[in-house]
């Protein structure tokens, strides 16, 4: 008689000589495998998933925030949307740089690596222009 064979008249003998086997871990047919790690990670991956949604579009533009783009001037735009991220070191500093007007307009509305680009719906062309003469005017501060 062998081991197999013990195993199929007592069950105990059966799930102790497969908790000796080295391969135990891998399921029999018609039995699913079930593994915690995996169903912590399926958990985790799961609860996760809501959170990097959220994260994803808190960082949208502050632009999409403000549907109708009705800003009351040039210095309102850039302190409510430019400076985000141009005045904290994450994009590059943009006064300063004697760049002509329409680089900064090309670079607003068709955006550059992690700049994004902004419509006509976000910002209008004439605020646009306004913007970008005052970008070109000034100059770089004394840091």
């Amino acid at each position: 008689m062998s081991a197999h064979d013990v195993g199929q008249l007592n069950p105990r003998i059966n799930s102790f000589l497969q908790s000796l086997s080295p391969f135990s871990r891998i399921p029999r047919r018609g039995r699913t495998a079930y593994s915690p790690l995996s169903h912590r990670f399926r958990f985790r991956a799961l609860t996760l998933i809501p959170g990097m949604i959220a994260a994803v579009l808190s960082l949208a533009s502050p632009a999409h925030a403000q549907s109708t783009g009705s800003w009351a001037n040039e210095r309102e735009l850039f302190a409510k949307v430019c400076s985000r991220c141009h005045e904290t070191g994450i994009g590059p500093v943009l006064t300063g740089r004697n760049l002509a007007p329409d680089y900064y307009k090309r670079k607003v509305r068709f955006g550059l690596r992690a700049m994004p680009a902004f419509r006509n719906t976000e910002i209008d062309d004439a605020l646009l222009e306004k913007l970008a003469q005052m970008l070109s005017a000034t100059p770089a501060s004394g840091k």
